[in-house]
């Protein structure tokens, strides 16, 4: 009877991920529970071996003076999600030390399909540092994880920050980002991926106490309830827009995607439409010019949507709000002059009435 319990259990559990790309991104099926600190067994996930240690894995079904349970006093927190969760050294400033936990997707990306990835992050007490920022990156196949970090030191698919800084002191923060796949991704990395003379990492002053009295010297983040779902097209290929705005004389430099707040008056009007017109859903489009390499080009332009898209949810738009990246591929002008370069590094609004 048990056996068939646990059969229906885990069959539930599948057909929730049918939508999901992620298995078991809260961490909730285990292989085996842990017993301590380093014993990483969550149903598919694997981490970093062959080197100091592994990541860890928190969870209520360990003993309650275990190190590995999220009440021990190390830890001392509860997840954000179910029971469990999961702990990497992000960066260990004394050995240059990383952990890395990654899982294979439940089936491999699509080509241009735009997903949208969501991950829960917070420092426990045991964290002495932080650090700028941690990533996700995206492969084909499967790094070999004795080798890592070298096989992955690189420019991170997504970059997991809050700010300038990693900085979450025993408070959980939910992440949302969008990545538009190169096509054939099918695993997962999460970790620190900059190289040393890249990563920036300072101390938490108040908790050198207990780190002395400990020896846990490192940047340390837990990860909970973590997502990949494609995203869902709100507005159909065939419909046209009711309203289209194009936004070129925003200051945006070659290879910035940023602006001054100053600049963004300009979008008053809208945003005050949009208020009075709650149902009337958004599609913003970032564009650059040729300057620099094509796959930066795309990457900027989902960038500066996605910062036009920020600025209107912080001015209180409740609108539905979709983003979509161009790159060099759709310029208003021929790429020919400064000036025709900046007419193309530029931000177009569509609206649709419901």
């Amino acid at each position: 009877m048990k056996r068939i319990l646990f059969f229906i259990l885990v069959v539930s559990v599948f057909n929730s991920w049918s939508q999901e790309l992620i298995r078991n991104g809260s961490f909730e099926v285990l292989d085996t529970c842990p017993n301590t600190l380093g014993q990483f067994h969550p149903y598919g996930w694997f981490g970093t071996h062959g080197s100091r240690t592994s990541p860890d894995l928190f969870s209520t079904c360990a003993k309650e003076d275990a190190y590995s349970n999220p009440k021990s006093y190390i830890i001392n927190v509860r997840a954000y999600n179910g029971e469990n969760f999961v702990g990497i050294v992000g960066y260990n400033p004394h050995n240059h030390y990383r952990e890395y936990v990654s899982t294979k997707l439940q089936k491999p990306l699509v080509k241009d399909e735009v997903y949208t990835f969501s991950i829960s992050v917070s420092q426990p007490k045991m964290a002495l540092y932080y650090i700028n920022e941690l990533g996700a990156v995206f492969t084909t196949d499967s790094a070999k994880p004795e080798k890592l970090p070298m096989e992955l030191i690189m420019k991170p698919h997504l970059v997991i920050k809050d700010g300038d800084w990693l900085k979450l002191n025993d408070v959980w923060d939910r992440i949302n980002l969008e990545y538009k796949a190169k096509g054939g991704e099918q695993y997962l990395h999460l970790g620190c991926f900059l190289s040393d003379e890249q990563l920036v990492y300072r101390k938490y002053q108040d908790r050198i106490a207990f780190s002395k009295e400990t020896g846990y010297k490192d940047a340390y983040y837990i990860f909970d309830d973590v997502s990949l779902q494609k995203m869902q097209k709100t507005l159909s290929e065939e419909q046209k827009p009711t309203k289209t705005f194009v936004f070129n004389n925003i200051n945006f430099n070659t290879g910035d995607f940023s602006s001054s707040e100053k600049e963004f008056d300009q979008f008053e009007e809208l945003i005050n439409y949009l208020k009075d017109n709650p149902t009337t859903e958004v599609l913003i489009e970032g564009h650059s010019d040729d300057v620099g390499e094509t796959d930066d080009n795309q990457e900027l332009s989902e960038e500066r949507a996605l910062f036009v898209k920020s600025f209107f949810e912080y001015n209180k738009v409740s609108n539905k709000i979709n983003t979509v990246g161009y790159g060099e591929e759709k310029p208003m002008v021929a790429n020919d002059s400064n000036e025709n370069r900046a007419k193309n590094r530029r931000v177009v609004i569509h609206l649709f009435e419901k």
